[in-house]
């Protein structure tokens, strides 16, 4: 950007999970709520399975949050936010993270995904990894409480994140089931 460049790109948000799988529906409930709140200014994006495709979903001027389930031994609900490249990256010759990372669910872990969108030239300028500690994967499982409870922090984190304004007073509208945080959290 320069001096005279001062308007931010536009906001994407992906939700990365599966919303059959208790605590991996995270991602996904946090970008359809973010959706219905910010419905103009914000693209947010369900991705459920191959993360190859998140290179085609943004573009280098988007900023991004991506927000999945994750497992680390932290305390169920635990929320951490890690900018992309991670501290100690920049300047490296070769992949970043790719082959760094612990099994993932996905067909390729997010680190592979990002370095793919950076041998394309679709890299964002700036992209941040949200991750919630799950506790809960079984098949047809509820969002545990920990991480239903972490998702109205998360939303808002994310919001900060992408210098969203406050969403408009009735974005929020319940949706079916009647639950303000959408299906799943009920």
């Amino acid at each position: 950007m320069t001096g005279e460049d001062t308007q931010p790109g536009p906001a994407l948000v992906l939700g990365v999970g599966n919303r059959d799988r208790g605590d991996d529906a995270v991602g996904p409930i946090v970008a359809e709520l973010m959706a219905r709140r910010w419905p103009d200014g914000l693209e947010a994006v369900v991705v459920e399975g191959d993360l190859s495709t998140l290179a085609l979903r943004w573009r280098p001027e988007h900023r991004v949050a991506v927000v999945d389930a994750m497992v680390s031994g932290a305390a169920p609900g635990t929320t951490v936010a890690i900018g992309w490249p991670p501290a100690g990256a920049a300047g490296r010759s070769g992949p970043v993270g790719v082959g760094s990372s612990p099994a993932s669910t996905h067909s390729i872990g997010l680190a592979a995904a990002l370095e793919l969108a950076r041998l394309l030239g679709r890299l964002p300028a700036a992209v941040t990894v949200v991750g919630v500690e799950g506790t809960a994967f079984e098949l047809l499982a509820p969002l545990s409480p920990a991480v239903a409870a972490a998702v109205e922090p998360v939303v808002a984190l994310v919001a900060s994140l992408l210098d969203l304004p406050q969403p408009q007073p009735g974005a929020a509208v319940a949706a079916a089931g009647g639950s303000p945080a959408g299906p799943g959290l009920a």
